[in-house]
């Protein structure tokens, strides 16, 4: 998929992790029936229809019998092909990823780059990040050496925070994947755009993966549609410096149905059910520490 109009020459790469789960069908069958003990009665089922899915394989539509040495690469291999077929006329790449989440299965040589880590979990861990990496650097060496580099607006996000155990790390952010809080929903979100935007910049304001589609419409000369109203912003002037407010008012987010978080300038509040509400000020309490709920400070009635 290319830019609609012609007049734009560009690009479009979006690179990203998200909960896809491989099964090394061979090994999680062998597993399953050799130590059903390490699932649970309703996940052993689950655990042998999703190996039992995952025994074919495709590639564009076509069942291949070769199972690749680890998928990261493989996807990292088959993207880079595509941009170098492809370097005379503008596209989108959608690219998602399924390293690091897991199981991590990481390659030998891959484990071998981090034998120092003495945790087991976050040594096969980073061994799949650097997996992970090393495919994002095979696209990415393709286009530099194509010369669509400067052209080709790329963007690179998780779907969610890590899974501490698992071996990931979220630092000083409080929780882990499946929650409201900053380990949850704060994750890394990287915009290149060479010919367009300058480099080596941190954009501050809090934005949404949400943002990607009326930013690539924007980029793309597209406008965008008016069947209804959309969250979606372009992020290009404000990461160009060119508009200098906050791209939302306000941030909102839901989790199984009836637990909700709202983020309003550094303010943010948690309500979960069963619980009391929970406000917190970003500013200075990034791992959300300090409930301000009933602080005279609070924008209560901001919120209500």
């Amino acid at each position: 998929m290319g830019a609609k109009n012609e007049d734009i020459e560009m690009n479009i790469l979006v690179l990203a992790f998200l909960a896809i789960h491989p099964f090394d069908c061979r090994r999680r069958i062998t597993r399953l029936r050799s130590n059903p003990s390490e699932y649970s009665f309703p996940m052993r089922f689950l655990a042998l229809f999703l190996a039992l899915q995952c025994c074919q394989l495709l590639a564009s539509e076509k069942s291949i019998a070769e199972v690749p040495t680890h998928l990261a690469t493989a996807l990292g291999d088959e993207a880079a092909a595509f941009v170098r077929r492809h370097r005379e006329k503008p596209w989108m790449l959608y690219l998602p990823f399924n390293a690091p989440h897991t199981p991590h299965e990481p390659t030998a040589e891959s484990l071998a780059k981090f034998e120092h880590i003495v945790d087991a979990k976050r040594r096969r861990y980073l061994a799949q990040v650097s997996l992970l990496d090393d495919a994002i650097g095979a696209v990415t060496k393709a286009l530099a050496e194509t010369g669509q580099s400067g052209r080709t607006l790329v963007f690179f996000f998780s779907d969610n925070g890590g899974h501490t155990p698992s071996g990931s790390s979220n630092g000083p952010l409080r929780e882990m994947k499946g929650t409201l809080y900053e380990g949850g929903i704060r994750v890394p979100f990287l915009v290149s755009w060479p010919d367009k935007l300058p480099g080596g910049r941190i954009y501050e304001e809090p934005v949404l993966s949400l943002d990607l589609f009326a930013t690539s419409l924007a980029a793309a000369g597209v406008p965008m549609p008016t069947d209804k109203t959309y969250d979606s912003v372009n992020l290009i002037p404000y990461l160009s410096g060119e508009v200098n407010t906050l791209p939302h008012e306000r941030l909102f987010w839901r989790l199984r149905a009836k637990n909700f978080a709202v983020r309003e300038g550094a303010w943010k509040l948690v309500a979960i059910e069963g619980q009391p509400p929970r406000l917190f000020d970003l500013s200075n309490d990034l791992g959300e520490r300090t409930n301000l709920a009933t602080s005279k400070r609070a924008p209560c009635q901001s919120f209500g």
